[in-house]
């Protein structure tokens, strides 16, 4: 992207942090005067051109920087490996290549590809095998309804789920899938049907006990009764979803997603664990930026709590949406900004406030 354009996002409120100079990158703390950040991409910001080699990888560059100054000789979370033991290089070029790709190609609405990697870093540290405990797979962490909307075949997805996707259908893992979505269901239908033990107040059944109340030893004995079933069906969940993930993870340890034989059997196997997942990624978050008038906050928040947490028919948040009140939509929105705002300014050290 030229300075003129990047000053030009600035202008219209775009979420860039600062214009492109040829200024060489340092590897710096925050600066004193971070660059202003803005939330709303205008539907005419271009985003740079994949073809722009020189912007590939001062992004790359940037975001190594930042990778290591982040990192501070410890062990980085999901490789369990210190930063010069993982060859994020290679995988910031091509993650960089397909998401500038994506942007030309899929997006409703566009958006920085240093917000995006920014996202990736938040979501999966760019580790391409990702497990989250909600059963999100690979570096873009898609949950299966999500990725097979988006035409991603998943580990345990019937044949004809996604045909178009091309995945080999595993009967063994089908049958995890289902086995833990019913123990997921009884276990939600069970909680249901006895929400109204999950409003006891301890104040309230003390104050029954000095009222005299008979009928609390009854309701003691029932609150006990439904613990006790509702452990026991959580714990039916927890062992059917660890049984399906080191299964998965069984199929894909040690593979590289480099090495082409391997990332043949990817994309028979499960395409989240591919670059495929990034291409999805620009598609879902182009749809939530037309939806929210460009706010890529909302959107970035409803990547993390679902589209209808982000989503409100009504006044005020009609027009631009909203972050849910969840604490870690807030903490994931607000850590996706803060590695913006330190990518760009990488980018960008000198460039003026």
């Amino acid at each position: 992207m030229t300075v003129k354009n990047r000053r030009e996002f600035l202008k219209y409120g775009g979420i860039m942090a600062a214009g492109l100079t040829g200024v060489t990158c340092t590897a710096k703390p925050q600066s004193e005067q971070p660059p202003k950040l803005q939330f709303l991409v205008p539907a005419g910001y271009r985003p740079p051109s994949p073809d722009d080699v020189t912007y590939r990888r001062r992004l790359v560059r940037a975001t190594l920087e930042y990778i290591e100054y982040f990192a501070e000789g410890d062990n980085i979370a999901q490789w369990n490996k210190p930063f010069n033991r993982i060859d994020f290089e290679k995988r910031l070029d091509r993650m960089v290549s397909v998401l500038t790709q994506a942007l030309f190609t899929v997006a409703k609405h566009p958006v920085d590809p240093a917000w995006l990697i920014a996202q990736i870093f938040k979501e999966s540290r760019f580790y391409e095998f990702a497990v989250s405990s909600s059963l999100a797979f690979g570096p873009c962490q898609f949950v299966m309804s999500t990725a097979n909307h988006y035409g991603l075949g998943c580990a345990g997805n019937r044949a004809a789920t996604v045909p178009e996707s091309g995945i080999r259908e595993q009967a063994e893992l089908v049958e995890l899938v289902d086995r833990y979505e019913e123990a997921e269901r009884l276990w939600k239908d069970f909680r249901r049907r006895g929400s109204r033990f999950q409003n006891v107040r301890v104040a309230d059944v003390f104050k029954r006990l000095v009222d005299g109340d008979p009928g609390v030893q009854t309701l003691a004995g029932e609150y006990l009764e439904y613990e006790k079933q509702e452990e026991s069906l959580r714990l039916n969940v927890s062992e059917a979803r660890t049984r399906y993930v080191e299964s998965v993870l069984d199929k894909v340890r040690d593979r590289d997603i480099f090495n082409p034989v391997d990332l043949r059997f990817l994309e028979t196997f499960d395409q989240r664990f591919t670059y495929r997942s990034l291409t999805a990624m620009v598609t879902y978050m182009g749809e939530e930026l037309a939806k929210f008038n460009g706010n890529v906050v909302a959107a970035t928040a409803s990547y993390n709590a679902g589209r209808s947490a982000a989503m409100d028919r009504k006044h005020p948040f009609l027009r631009y949406g909203r972050i849910p009140g969840y604490e870690e939509t807030s903490l994931y929105v607000s850590r996706i900004m803060n590695s913006f705002s330190e990518i760009s300014q990488r980018m960008n050290p000198s460039a003026p406030r």
